[in-house]
């Protein structure tokens, strides 16, 4: 799920649809991190909150994985390439108008 901020930091959900790929993932390493939910507070905007333990927590993540074959869904293999992606993500919940209470991520 992707959200698009405009320039006053307003919040939507963008419809746009993924391209769907293929890959065969070689390793992974996904690393959690707790953080002073101060820390991360200011950098999201006002329609989204912190997922957060004991109301002082916040989470973020950072994952690792090598692909191989990497390419469109359909494609043959031989079209496709190796890589080692490296992302990382934030635990949020939507507020109004974003009425529903389950976890958002944003991503790189």
């Amino acid at each position: 799920m992707n959200f698009i901020w405009n320039k006053n930091l307003t919040c939507f959900h963008s419809s746009k649809s993924s391209i769907a790929v293929e890959a065969f993932f070689e390793s992974s390493l996904v690393l959690t991190f707790a953080v002073q939910k101060e820390q991360l507070q200011n950098l999201i905007p006002a329609c989204l909150e912190l997922d957060t333990f004991q109301d002082k927590w916040a989470f973020v993540a950072v994952a690792m994985v090598q692909t191989k074959d990497l390419r469109p869904k359909g494609f043959p293999k031989f079209m496709g390439n190796d890589f080692f992606l490296i992302g990382y993500r934030a635990f949020l919940f939507g507020t109004p108008p974003m009425q529903e209470k389950k976890p958002r991520v944003i991503h790189s």
